[in-house]
């Protein structure tokens, strides 16, 4: 019969080893219980913002965007590459993508803004290369019937007085009762270069809430896509001036470089 006083040491429990399989997995299950979470959600926000930032500055109306997001990206960025270090997040590619994006999306915000803040006549900001250069046609001082706009690239535009008429029956634009008026736009290219009319654009209103009117359709000819220099063309307009409203404004611009010029007619 064995004595166990003298049980070899190797049969003996190691102080601080588990016994068992159960109790290793106990151990286990209880430190991963005490280790944090992860932190990642400023590394995840980064590479959102930061996206969106780089997307909107690469756009011409969304440019605006980059500056407000890509700051906040950057600066996320730089907190979730800090908790990686710290071993407190798992995702510092993430974050670091993200920081780089909104860095980008600010630099390149900065250049358009800057771009545009030194040209004149940047269209997407409501600016215009062509100037108004005579003393009167513009919004607080509207030309009369007759006046001619001069522009700085030697364009003129005259408006000719209105004339009541009778559109004919079925004329488009047009309401029996109300009061037709027609005149004449003559647009000149005297500056010695080709003047592309393809996008002008016009409006009238009247009335004290500057109501806008009704084109009425006529048969007169529109204005060609491009005025040789020193041509000029003229085209009709016609327009629908319900009852109760009284004065005729006109507005014209002759293409989408040019101020737009003012007439009173009526």
């Amino acid at each position: 019969m064995p004595d166990a006083s003298h049980t070899p040491a190797s049969e003996l429990p190691v102080s601080g080893t588990p016994e068992t399989p159960e109790a290793a997995t106990t151990s286990s299950r209880y430190a991963a219980w005490l280790r944090p979470a992860p932190r990642d959600g400023a590394g995840l926000a980064a590479l959102v913002l930061g996206a969106g930032a780089t997307l909107a500055a690469v756009t011409l109306h969304g440019v605006v965007l980059g500056l407000p997001l890509g700051i906040p990206a950057i600066v996320a960025g730089l907190v979730g590459r800090r908790r990686a270090r710290r071993g407190e997040a798992g995702n510092g590619r993430q974050a670091l993508a993200g920081a780089a994006l909104g860095a980008a999306a600010v630099g390149l915000s900065l250049v358009v803004i800057a771009t545009a803040a030194t040209s004149s006549g940047d269209r997407w900001f409501g600016g215009a290369q062509v100037p108004l250069t005579s003393g009167r046609g513009t919004y607080d001082r509207p030309l009369g019937p007759g006046g001619t706009a001069a522009f700085g690239d030697g364009t003129r535009v005259t408006v000719g007085a209105p004339r009541r008429f009778t559109p004919p029956a079925g004329s488009d634009g047009y309401t029996p009762g109300d009061v037709a008026y027609r005149f004449t736009v003559t647009v000149r290219a005297t500056g010695g270069a080709d003047l592309d009319l393809g996008d002008y654009t016009y409006f009238a209103t009247a009335g004290d809430a500057s109501t806008d009117l009704e084109l009425i359709s006529t048969d007169a000819a529109d204005f060609p896509g491009t005025l040789k220099a020193g041509g000029s063309a003229t085209v009709v307009f016609a327009f629908d001036v319900p009852r109760g409203l009284t004065g005729l404004d006109f507005d014209f611009e002759p293409t989408g470089e040019h101020d737009d010029a003012y007439w009173r007619l009526a």
